[in-house]
């Protein structure tokens, strides 16, 4: 007997299992169910239509359920959801969109692929408010835009809010992004944040540390939302990205036990712990992570593609094994590429101990910058102090995908801050620096590891006052620097360390942070016992400097 494999969900992972288990087995009997009706669409490609840079929302579109019965001889049942799933019969009950009538389907496997669901904001809705994640929401807002709506509010600060933002804003309109957390993208470290919201506010009107707290609603249609410091922001438009949940209600039902965070745990074959024949994938799945071995709720497009592989092929009586993943995520807004890869500072020191965990930032170029078109690019690479083993690293600035992409592969690879400073990345002058940022930072955590020098962020800089500041930018600058700090140049620093006190605790910058490890080392060198230098120099500084 064929066989039958049924697989719940659709969009991305669903298909993606149900085309990797035909490869396997061509005779099983396999058909997806999907809610709605639109089998298989590009769900990242959503936001590039709503900008007009994808014209034809059939383009996102293309492998729908005709495509999969001839092509891979898959069943599809739109517009029916399923509501129950009996683990013990092996079956899964379904409902079809306007029927009273339930269908009970038995499986000798089944892939649960419901993905992510969108969080609401209370008192937030109407005609005019949606979540940009079905290819109705990208066609409602273009027409919006098409009708004379011009004004639009994305709620929430993460990367759908961002990529949304970055939609909106190419469409033409004008955009109030607004997240109640104090930062966007609340896993990137200070200073790579800060360089995200100085590029947010030149592509929109940004609110943080702020929140949505009521709407006002007219004929159905939400006119203005209020913030919680008394602002209210009028609107055509309002997108709701404030975040998304599992969508594992009915695994939860079934009696399957569920993270804290409610997503669904899966071994290293895609099969759900603790359940015989269920295997899942998507956006609703914990995986284990490179780096600590920790199950981990990742909703990333690339993570769900590679888990729905590893399902599809053992639901069909493969065995192969789902890897642990790097987390890498990045995303487009205005003129940068922005993104993070690992753990964060914080994750990691949960996971290994603050003290055994070391963050080196240096500011970098997208390639030689004697080069036409050379711009900024920012990256800072979080390491294990005891062994030197690559945790993590975020990045913002041109080219910044190719940064984590190198970093995604040492999180991987287990590799070291001294074997990542050794990789011979490309190096062409229109293309990536000769001393590529990546190598750069990785060289500059192993110098640390080896004693030669601490460098800090600028937050410890400002967690102090007994600090002995010493700015050694060199030339003559408009800039004053900090107030209190010593200027020294460092082509005169070693003719005047008289000057300083060689036994207090002593912060060296620059303008970048380069001349200042230089420095650093003269001092550390010439006996000054607690010598400091000021990660990404007086440029970071300015940057994330707290405001009076």
């Amino acid at each position: 007997m064929a066989r039958r494999i049924v697989i719940v969900g659709g969009t991305h992972a669903g298909p993606t299992a149900a085309a990797r288990a035909r490869e396997l087995d061509e005779d099983a009997d396999i058909t997806i169910v999907q809610r709605g009706g639109a089998l298989s669409f590009s769900f990242t490609g959503l936001h590039h239509y709503v900008s007009g840079e994808v014209p034809q929302l059939s383009a996102l579109d293309q492998e729908d359920a005709r495509f999969f019965e001839r092509s891979y001889a898959v069943k599809t049942r739109l517009f029916t959801t399923a509501t129950a799933i009996d683990p013990k019969q092996q079956t899964v009950t379904l409902r079809k969109d306007g029927s009273a009538d339930d269908d009970v389907v038995s499986y000798d496997a089944l892939i649960f692929a419901l993905g992510a669901k969108s969080l609401p904001v209370p008192g937030v809705a109407g005609r005019n408010v949606w979540s940009l994640r079905t290819l109705k929401d990208a066609e409602a807002i273009v027409a919006a835009r098409k009708g004379g709506a011009r004004r639009a509010v994305v709620i929430g600060g993460g990367s759908f809010g961002l990529e949304a933002t970055d939609g909106l804003s190419r469409a033409g309109f004008e955009v109030t992004l607004v997240e109640a957390r104090p930062t966007l993208l609340h896993r990137l470290s200070p200073h790579i944040g800060s360089v995200l919201m100085a590029t947010a506010q030149s592509v929109a009107t940004v609110f943080v540390g702020n929140a949505v707290v009521a709407a006002d609603v007219e004929d159905d249609v939400v006119r203005a939302v209020h913030l919680a410091d008394g602002r209210r922001v009028d609107c055509d438009v309002v997108v709701v990205c404030a975040g998304v949940a599992p969508r594992t209600e009915l695994l939860a039902a079934a009696g399957i036990a569920l993270s804290d965070d409610g997503a669904v745990v899966v071994d290293d074959r895609a099969a759900v712990v603790g359940v015989k024949n269920i295997y899942a994938a998507g956006a609703s799945v914990a995986v284990k992570d490179a780096v600590a071995g920790k199950a981990r709720w990742w909703a990333q497009a690339a993570i769900a593609d590679k888990v729905a592989q590893a399902a599809g092929e053992n639901a069909a009586g493969g065995d192969v094994r789902v890897p642990h993943f790097a987390g890498t995520t990045a995303l487009r807004l205005g003129d940068v590429v922005v993104g993070h890869v690992g753990l964060s500072a914080a994750e990691a020191a949960d996971a290994f101990g603050e003290n055994d965990v070391d963050t080196s930032l240096v500011p970098g170029r997208s390639h030689e910058g004697f080069f036409p078109g050379s711009r900024p690019l920012f990256f800072e690479l979080c390491s294990q102090r005891s062994t030197g083993k690559v945790l993590g690293a975020c990045a913002v600035g041109a080219a910044a995908d190719k940064r984590l992409d190198v970093v995604a592969t040492a999180i991987v690879g287990g590799l070291t801050v001294e074997q990542l400073a050794a990789v011979d990345l490309s190096a062409a002058a229109a293309i990536a620096p000769l001393r590529d940022v990546v190598n750069s930072t990785a060289t500059l955590a192993a110098m640390e590891r080896r004693g030669l020098g601490r460098s800090i962020p600028p937050s410890e800089l400002f967690a102090r006052s007994d600090w002995q500041i010493v700015d050694v930018r060199n030339g003559s600058t408009d800039d004053p620097g900090l107030e209190g700090a010593h200027r020294i140049p460092l082509s005169t620093l070693r003719a005047r360390l008289s000057e300083l006190d060689p036994t207090k605790p002593t912060a060296v910058h620059c303008n970048r942070g380069r001349s200042g490890w230089l420095a650093g080392r003269i001092l550390k060198q010439k006996g000054f016992v607690d010598v400091s230098v000021v990660a990404g120099g007086l440029s970071a500084i300015r940057r994330e400097k707290p405001r009076s």
